[in-house]
């Protein structure tokens, strides 16, 4: 019997991802337990296993990669040979005791619809032989089963009493939003047909309508990634007490023991790789940096797990250097280095990003002199690095050029105070301004 593929549940909270891409071709030999698909959610970009060995059969209404698919979508089954695909075997019609309006006649042949159609419509009581088919092969598709369902439902008018008198038509959507801003609806005059009030009506009279796209403009899709980039940065800031503490650093000794690592014609570590080494030497001291709020405890961690922000095409991830305390500078940038091209190049996994203790944001290579961290949940804390400047410092009481840096601490203050965080930040510049191991 064939085996449906269907989109996993990778998270509690998913309810739908992106599909990226076939790692098997329709009609492959495939094995149990071997990668069929990727699927990016909010946990990252995870490679889909198979349960069954057989035939892949990629579905009619398979989403082209960048689509958008829902827990439970059927993508595709595994058959044994010569074994029609779940889609071409139609479903036994049930007897009905009576006809009911808009159903098939008895007798009448099935139409043509996928699995998660047919599911989607019991779900809303669709009746699939009233649904034009747009699929492949004329077969019916969950978009077809939703618009029929739309269409079936036509907006309700929504009754109320109008200060001028007489009824008015609202969509609603626009009551909806028409509630949400305080809007008195009876007071509007609708542009729809039939004089309905439609949400863009709404919100003109709350001078919250959304501006009308310039000439030229796009439309940007809001990818899984950048949803949850966007939940984690409000959280950080709403769901803790964010305070950030701002120090000017000398790294002279920095930039003079990567000039040299140089000169003896080796690679040289990178700025963040060399920080991230400070850090875990100054969380050794401060061990309070390295701990998360939860409900009951503060819990303080042993290992320090760096997430470090990288900038990718989908948006700002942050994978982990697991226990970065253990390891030498060489070792962390060359890891730091892997996990960087592994995020660039989309293949970073959920499991890369999970359990940092720590975060590390590092925007040297830009113009950015300073700016205030977003804290990474649970994380009680995140250092920010600028750019480092090449400029005049006083030193023993002489004017003389240094490198300087300017670092930002973000902490949440349920977990620490002020007085911590600045002492974390007295270590850090202490170690900055020691010989650094080359």
């Amino acid at each position: 019997m064939a085996v449906e593929i269907t989109v996993p549940r990778l998270g509690w909270t998913m309810e739908e991802g992106i599909f990226t891409q076939w790692l098997k071709s329709d009609g492959d030999h495939v094995q149990e337990g071997e990668s069929l698909y990727e699927l990016e959610s909010d946990k990252g970009t995870q490679e889909v296993e198979g349960f069954d060995t057989g035939i892949l059969r990629v579905a009619p209404d398979a989403p082209e990669p960048g689509g958008t698919v829902t827990v439970g979508q059927v993508l595709g089954c595994v058959t044994k040979d010569g074994e029609p695909p779940t889609w071409e075997t139609a479903p036994a019609a049930a007897p009905t005791p009576a006809a009911t309006p808009g159903a098939p006649a008895a007798g009448s042949e099935a139409p043509l619809s996928t699995p998660a159609a047919r599911r989607l419509a019991l779900e809303l009581g669709v009746d699939l032989a009233a649904v034009a088919a747009t699929g492949k092969g004329g077969r019916i598709s969950v978009n077809d089963v939703r618009e029929a369902a739309a269409a079936r439902q036509p907006a309700p008018p929504i009754a109320a009493t109008a200060n001028r008198g007489g009824n008015i038509l609202i969509s609603p959507r626009a009551a909806r939003v028409a509630g949400e801003l305080g809007v008195d609806p009876t007071i509007l005059t609708g542009t729809g047909k039939g004089g309905r009030i439609r949400e863009c009506d709404v919100r003109n009279a709350a001078g919250s309508a959304p501006a009308t796209p310039s000439s030229g403009a796009s439309r940007l899709p809001i990818s899984a990634t950048r949803r949850t980039i966007a939940r984690r940065m409000v959280a950080g800031v709403t769901e803790a007490a964010p305070v950030t503490l701002s120090v000017k650093l000398d790294a002279t000794s920095l930039v003079a023991a990567r000039e040299a690592i140089k000169r003896d014609g080796k690679q040289a570590p990178s700025p963040t790789a060399m920080f991230i080494h400070l850090v875990c030497l100054a969380i050794e001291r401060h061990p309070i940096l390295n701990a998360e709020w939860q409900d009951d405890a503060i819990v303080i961690h042993g290992d320090v797990h760096m997430s470090v922000a990288v900038d990718t095409d989908k948006g700002l991830l942050a994978p982990v250097i697991r226990q970065a305390n253990a390891k030498s500078v060489a070792q962390i940038d060359q890891e730091l280095r892997a996990l960087a091209a592994t995020a660039r190049d989309g293949k970073l996994k959920a499991a890369d990003m999970k359990g940092g203790t720590f975060t590390v944001s590092n925007l040297g290579l830009y113009p950015v002199d300073a700016f205030s961290p977003i804290l990474n949940l649970p994380q009680c804390a995140i250092l920010g690095i600028g750019r480092i400047n090449h400029e005049p410092a006083v030193v023993n009481g002489a004017m003389v050029p240094r490198h300087m840096v300017t670092v930002s601490l973000t902490i949440d203050h349920r977990v620490i105070d002020g007085a911590d965080g600045g002492r974390f930040l007295e270590s850090l510049c202490q170690f900055l301004e020691q010989p650094l191991p080359r």
